[in-house]
């Protein structure tokens, strides 16, 4: 049935998804006993997805279902251009452009609720269907029509491109925050890949983000990351415009690749470089927003780069975290004496605190506080895996004819468990091939050669 089931799916999607209930009914009559009941567990897994996804569209605003997405494009260009062409007197002044200014507004606003509905599909009811099969299946009932429609709207919506899409990101992440009825201060310990994404989802979900790096934001980690499409959802949802600057779109070639089952693969300071750029215009957007509270504490959010939090603290008044300055990692131009600082330059400080209510450790195996308040969970039994990049520090290339320097990843090789066990083999072999050795001696060579297979695998 599990077989079955995975070439319908994958060899003649397209097809299948016209007939959902139709291909179940063929499917009975072909399939014995047991595999009939994990069918009908599937159809009733899928029935229940639909069910919540109906929910999810009804809930959103009537205007997005008749959203003329032609119109909203050419209005969006006609902003811009002006945008650029007048003055802010004649802005101000002109009744036309304050008029087409507030349709935009609106239209923003729209397309950023029905990109974080899709997103919300994708990471939960997406992860077992494709998109189109759930959306297929909801004109199984006639009532569904309508639901129908704005699911269908939403995959058009999050297709759309452009400078006001991507404010429009922006601008519903700092309302999200704005409008949380609580606001927790949240300090996140890394700022790779990991800990930048969740400070744009604790944000979003109403936090004061304090972001701690030891490193500068100058990165250089030039090994492969490969991301599952859970992730891919989560990037071009929050990265906007730098998503498609990393992995390309319409036949042109990003700096990563998105595979064909979903799965993307890019260099991981490419990846860091894109979160950091776009956590910097989030930051920036954000110095013009004050909370319900008209507290700009409220709505705090920063990266603390060149600073190594060192413990938390507890007093009355709550929980803080401490961090300390490393300046050998401060690349501002003003640290460490490399240039005269202007004007009103405040000296970063020695050591610094932040109120805290959450403490996330996304800083890897390095991280002092994980290692002081956390114990080790093994979450893999595998021994070794395999690190490559195409790319040297600073963008050099990787001179090394026999492998290749990696063109992309598809050329990439991967030094798994099965590599580790045939090298294993070989050097065993060639211990027993060594005359005159005594059994001691033997002994002691293949204890070496297992503990070099192993160094050799990781």
């Amino acid at each position: 049935m599990e077989k079955a089931w995975a070439i319908i799916i994958d060899d003649d999607q397209a097809a299948c998804m016209m007939a959902i209930p139709r291909l179940f009914e063929q499917l009975r009559l072909l399939l014995g006993k047991k595999s009939v009941r994990q069918l009908e567990r599937l159809e009733r897994q899928l029935e229940e997805d639909v069910s919540v996804v109906r929910r999810r569209m009804g809930r959103l605003a009537g205007e997005l279902r008749s959203l003329d997405l032609d119109r909203v494009k050419n209005e969006f260009k006609d902003y811009e251009a002006l945008q650029s062409t007048l003055a802010d007197e004649q802005q101000n002044q002109s009744r036309d452009f304050k008029e087409l200014e507030a349709r935009c507004k609106v239209y923003r606003e729209l397309i950023a609720e029905g990109r974080a509905a899709l997103l919300d599909v994708q990471l939960n009811q997406g992860r077992r269907w494709d998109l189109d099969v759930l959306s297929q299946s909801m004109t199984n009932r006639a009532h569904s029509a309508q639901h129908y429609q704005m699911f269908r709207k939403l995959l058009d919506v999050g297709q759309l491109r452009g400078a006001q899409v991507d404010l429009a990101q922006l601008d519903w992440i700092i309302m999200q925050n704005k409008q949380a009825q609580t606001h927790l201060n949240v300090a996140i310990e890394g700022a790779g890949p990991t800990g930048l994404t969740l400070a744009f989802t604790q944000f979003q979900s109403g936090a004061n983000v304090s972001v701690f790096e030891k490193r500068s934001t100058q990165y250089n980690r030039v090994q492969v990351v490969r991301l599952d499409p859970k992730w891919m959802d989560m990037l071009k949802f929050y990265l906007g415009e730098h998503y498609y600057d990393m992995f390309g779109q319409d036949g042109q070639a990003g700096k990563g690749i998105v595979r064909a089952d979903g799965f993307g693969e890019i260099v991981t300071h490419r990846l860091e470089e894109g979160l950091n750029h776009r956590f910097t215009e989030l930051m920036g957007r954000n110095y013009t927003h004050t909370s319900q509270s008209n507290d700009p504490r409220k709505t705090r959010l920063e990266r603390l780069a060149a600073y190594e939090m060192t413990g938390v603290e507890e007093s009355e008044l709550g929980y803080t975290v401490q961090a300390k300055y490393n300046p050998e990692y401060d690349s501002s131009p003003f640290a460490n004496g490399k240039k005269n600082p202007p004007a009103g330059f405040q000296k970063p400080k020695a050591f610094l605190s932040r109120p805290v209510d959450l403490v996330i450790c996304a800083g890897g195996k390095s991280s002092q506080l994980r290692n002081r308040y956390m114990k080790d969970k093994p979450v893999t039994v595998a021994r070794s895996y395999g690190v490559c990049s195409w790319e040297g520090p600073k963008d050099h290339c990787i001179q090394n004819d026999r492998l290749d320097t990696f063109p992309d990843f598809r050329g990439m090789v991967v030094l798994d468990q099965q590599f580790q066990q045939f090298f294993q083999g070989q050097m065993e072999f060639q211990v027993d091939r060594i005359e005159g050795l005594s059994s001691d001696e033997r002994r002691f060579l293949v204890q070496q050669a297992n503990e070099q297979s192993e160094v050799s695998g990781a």
